[in-house]
């Protein structure tokens, strides 16, 4: 135990699940990409990123219903946002150690 992290069972499913949701390049480019630009719809995202708004909506989906982004209507489109500020330390830390 190096880091003195909480090795409770449930703990560590919580961090194994996350790593798996954000194995994913496009979802990292997804969570990346709404935290330099702020809340942005579907369409938006898809075309500023080059895919599909049916692999966009996909990826969406799975880390809103992860909880790590936020959902919100305005008219009839659906903005996300990342809910998570520790998010951002995590790609920073992932940026360093790739790096080596």
């Amino acid at each position: 135990m190096i880091l003195g992290l909480d090795q409770s069972p449930e703990r560590m499913r919580k961090v194994s699940q996350m790593m798996r949701a954000l194995s994913h390049p496009d979802r990292l480019m997804i969570v990346d990409f709404l935290f330099a630009q702020g809340p942005l719809p579907v369409s938006e995202l898809a075309a500023e990123l080059g895919l599909s708004q049916s692999q966009t909506s996909q990826h969406l989906r799975k880390l809103e219903t992860l909880g790590y982004l936020w959902a919100e209507r305005s008219g009839k489109q659906i903005y996300y946002s990342v809910r998570h500020a520790g998010l951002k330390q995590l790609l920073k830390c992932l940026q360093v150690c790739t790096e080596c």
